[in-house]
């Protein structure tokens, strides 16, 4: 069960490390992207129409693309006074439950940014208000794209956690996932 464990989790974490790549690809865009916009402006006395829609689109999708390899690599936020406090078996009991309610959590997030976002704007052929009329299921799919592979990274983490394995990387130990 634990060799079954560290491949599926090492699967992950190959995928959160792309994905996260991809993250930083949208903000090097969205960089161009103002940059283009201010050229635009100074220069040309002339908006670009599509730098705030795509950079929105672009600004959410490198969020959660890279939700999971932030969790992976001990990137969110936590409250290490409990640790202080309950020691090391009471910090492990306590990780373990609050990484089962993360699940819930993200599962129910994830269930919704595809179901009732994604899918419902395919079915209904929704698009933005803007000019550039976007189907709105594309940029509301890479989000729930997201999600899922930060909810996997969850699942993992209860898994490693429960067989006693480290369910942290260090940004090191993250470059030789690819």
């Amino acid at each position: 069960m634990r060799q079954i464990i560290i491949y599926l989790s090492n699967i992950i974490d190959k995928i959160s490390y792309w994905l996260h790549q991809i993250g930083g690809l949208c903000l090097l865009m969205i960089a161009i992207l103002i940059m283009a916009e201010v050229f635009s402006r100074s220069l040309l006395n002339h908006s670009i129409s599509i730098t705030w829609e795509i950079g929105s689109y672009l600004l959410a999708a490198s969020w959660f693309l890279a939700m999971g390899y932030t969790l992976r690599t001990d990137g969110h936020i936590r409250i290490s006074l409990f640790n202080q406090i309950l020691g090391e078996k009471g910090s492990w009991i306590l990780d373990i439950i609050a990484t089962f309610f993360g699940i819930v959590i993200t599962f129910l997030i994830f269930y919704a940014l595809f179901n009732y976002l994604s899918v419902d704007s395919f079915i209904r052929g929704k698009t933005s208000y803007t000019p550039m009329q976007t189907p709105l299921y594309i940029p509301q799919t890479v989000m729930a794209i997201g999600m899922l592979v930060f909810f996997l990274q969850m699942v993992m983490r209860f898994f490693r956690l429960l067989i006693k394995e480290n369910p942290d990387i260090t940004l090191q130990q993250s470059q030789e996932i690819d």
